[in-house]
C-alpha cells in the first residue's frame, strides 16, 4: 500500500459480501484513525467524479487502528476534495463500563487522544453516540455487515 495516501480526508472502501461501503478518514495519529462510514452500497468501487458525499448520510462512526488500510484490506481510493477538517468534528463517544453499567462520555482531542470523560446524568439523552473504544478493522467490518446485511 502506498501509505502516502494515508492521510486524513482520503475516501476509501471497505468490502462487504458482493458490494463496498465507503470510509472517510477524518482525522489520523499515528496507527489510530477516526473513521466515518456512510449509508450506500456501491456495486463497484467508486469513482471520484461519481462520489458526492453529501448524497450520503453517515451510518457509522468509528475510532480504528489503521492496519485494514495498511495491509490494503481495506482500499484507499481518492482524497475528498476541499477536505477541512475543521467541518469534520471529533464526536462525543459513548463507554459503558462492564462491571456496573453505568456510562460515560469520552472526549478526544485532535491527535485522537482522550482528554476527558463525564458520568452520563440520569435522564441524559446519549442516543446516537458512537460507542467508544478502539476498534480493529475485522471488527468494523463486522459492524458494517450488522449495519448492511440486516
Amino acid at each position: 500500500m502506498d501509505t502516502t495516501k494515508l492521510k486524513s480526508g482520503y475516501i476509501f472502501v471497505v468490502k462487504i459480501a458482493d458490494f463496498y461501503v465507503a470510509g472517510l478518514i477524518v482525522r489520523l495519529s499515528k496507527n489510530i484513525a477516526l473513521l466515518y462510514f456512510y449509508n450506500k452500497k456501491f456495486k463497484t468501487e467508486p469513482a471520484k467524479n461519481d462520489f458526492y458525499i453529501s448524497d450520503y448520510k453517515v451510518c457509522y462512526i468509528s475510532r480504528a487502528s489503521t492496519l485494514g488500510l495498511k495491509n490494503g484490506a481495506w482500499k484507499i481510493l481518492f482524497p475528498l476534495d476541499e477536505f477541512d477538517k475543521s467541518k469534520w468534528e471529533i464526536p462525543v463517544f459513548i463507554r459503558k463500563d462492564v462491571l456496573d453499567k453505568s456510562l460515560r462520555k469520552i472526549y478526544y482531542d485532535e491527535n485522537l487522544k482522550e482528554v476527558n470523560d463525564q458520568y452520563v446524568k440520569k435522564g441524559e439523552n446519549v442516543k446516537g453516540l458512537p460507542e467508544d473504544g478502539l476498534a480493529g478493522y475485522v471488527y468494523v467490518e463486522n459492524v458494517l455487515e450488522k449495519i448492511f446485511l440486516k
